[in-house]
């Protein structure tokens, strides 16, 4: 980006990292897929709480069995309908990647900002695939270790960095310096904003817990401090960043109509 300024200031926007450290997240998906079919949510639900009551050696069986109740449900949905098949083949393609390829690719990425000198990195969510606290460790090392950190760089939580797994992590856990929304300029004449669009913990219901907190909603306690701290701002360039999407979702069968009505209505 090259703005009106005496020099070039360049800002390099990432998003959706999705950083995987552990096969946690494959168990984890694969689950989810399960509680999708209304015939085996409620074993999947029925599951998940079963963990959380459970000694840490009896975690593995539990989730080897969340996993294997997905792969079958996977399995089924992908055998009634085209449109299942593509989402299945999208997912395992992600799941390969995460685990396999992501590393490299991401340090390859990270390089290639350094050696083109970028001043500013802007990662507008999901870090990590589940929120586990390996996840954050390893994304928070690997942006460390080429030199970005709070004073060049701005990051927000997305749909990913909020879910509520039995070992998931808090976003403020490894980024307590920031507080939303997040109003910085960086350099004179350009200011950076942030919001956190993901629902608020008093709103959470249990759609928010199977679907990984896909819906989006911007609390208006943060778009009132939002236009006070913008209050009298005029030549200044403004960089908004926020996770989710404001578009509709289009209609499909394979949406519960619960989730459908969340997306842009609030």
């Amino acid at each position: 980006m090259n703005l009106n300024h005496q020099y070039p200031f360049r800002i390099a926007h990432l998003t959706d990292l999705h950083v995987a450290a552990t096969w946690q997240p494959v168990l984890e998906a694969a689950a989810l897929v399960a509680a999708g079919i209304p015939v085996m949510g409620s074993a999947v639900l029925a599951l998940r709480e079963t963990v959380q009551s459970l000694p840490p050696e009896a975690h593995l069986p539990v989730k080897l069995a969340l996993g294997a109740v997905g792969l079958v449900g996977g399995a089924w949905m992908a055998s009634q309908s085209r449109k299942a098949r593509s989402m299945a083949k999208c997912v395992l393609a992600m799941l390969y990647q995460y685990n396999h390829s992501g590393t490299h690719r991401r340090r390859k990425l990270f390089r290639s900002l350094r050696e083109n000198r970028v001043d500013h990195l802007m990662i507008t969510g999901d870090l990590t695939v589940t929120s586990h606290p390996a996840e954050y460790c390893k994304v928070c090392e690997e942006l460390a270790l080429y030199g970005f950190d709070r004073d060049n760089m701005t990051v927000l939580p997305g749909n990913h960095d909020r879910v509520r797994f039995p070992l998931s992590a808090r976003f403020e856990d490894f980024f307590s310096e920031v507080r939303f929304p997040d109003v910085r300029e960086i350099v004179p004449g350009i200011i950076v904003t942030a919001v956190d669009s993901n629902v608020p913990d008093a709103d959470w219901t249990l759609w928010d817990t199977i679907t990984a907190n896909t819906r989006g909603f911007i609390d208006p306690g943060q778009i009132r401090s939002l236009a006070r701290k913008l209050d009298g701002v005029t030549d200044e360039t403004v960089i908004a960043g926020v996770h989710h999407l404001p578009a509709r979702r289009r209609s499909a069968r394979l949406i519960p109509e619960p989730l459908k009505r969340t997306y842009m209505d609030e």
